[in-house]
């Protein structure tokens, strides 16, 4: 099986796909800066942050940066790593981390955890403009960047293990 990652290194945002189709409704999470698509068993089949039609949250090591990770990528022992953008995967849980390092997380980052969902994400303490407006400041703002996210699969429409990711920079606009 393939998911999708797409991002915008330049307003912030990213995309990502569990599978292609089949959403049914939308729920917003963390404060509002990501979107989770769910199908009628509530299962989470894509996770996005955008922000009107001008970007979102911008990603830690993949923001603004000459570096742009994308293609096809195989996830080879359970995860795979390309510049800032690294997969980790095990039978509980599949985490997406936007940095370099190995020790993840890092003790500064600010763990968010949404029960109902089944989601994590980490923010940096650095902080970017991202895409506008910001949910609920209505402006183009400085927000903290997004080092990274976990769901577990057993809240996805997706089992273990994922075979490979497509990584694809966009123009969110």
């Amino acid at each position: 099986m393939t998911i999708t990652f797409s991002y915008d290194p330049w307003r912030g945002g990213f995309s990502l796909r569990l599978l292609k189709s089949g959403h049914v409704r939308v729920q917003s999470a963390f404060d509002n800066l990501m979107s989770i698509y769910l199908n009628t068993q509530n299962q989470i089949l894509g996770i996005e942050s955008f922000f009107g039609d001008h970007g979102g949250i911008p990603l830690r090591g993949l923001h603004n940066t000459d570096e742009f990770p994308k293609g096809v990528f195989q996830i080879d022992e359970g995860e795979v790593r390309t510049g800032s953008f690294q997969l980790r995967q095990s039978e509980k849980k599949l985490e997406i981390w936007f940095s370099t390092g190995n020790e993840l997380p890092r003790a500064h980052w600010t763990k968010q955890h949404d029960k109902n969902l089944g989601v994590t994400a980490w923010f940096s303490s650095q902080k970017a403009k991202g895409g506008w407006p910001v949910p609920g400041v209505g402006k183009w703002v400085e927000i903290h960047l997004l080092a990274g996210l976990a769901v577990e699969f057993c809240r996805t429409a997706v089992t273990f293990p994922i075979s490979s990711v497509h990584i694809a920079v966009e123009d969110f606009k």
